[in-house]
């Protein structure tokens, strides 16, 4: 591959520099995560990576 063609990929793959717009799933954890809004201790989020533990707070 070329220097070009390895930019375009790379480009087309940059989530940062694109802004796309991504559809949000409704989830059943989201409720749960909403009920402990008051709640004063630690809580963890725990899964994989990019899964939208960030986005749910």
């Amino acid at each position: 591959m070329t220097r070009d063609e390895i930019l375009a990929v790379l480009l087309r793959w940059n989530l940062w520099g694109n802004a796309r717009k991504t559809k949000i799933v409704s989830r059943e954890c989201i409720q749960k995560v909403r009920s402990f809004k008051d709640y004063h201790g630690v809580i963890v989020i725990k899964g994989p990576r990019r899964a939208g533990k960030s986005t749910n707070m």
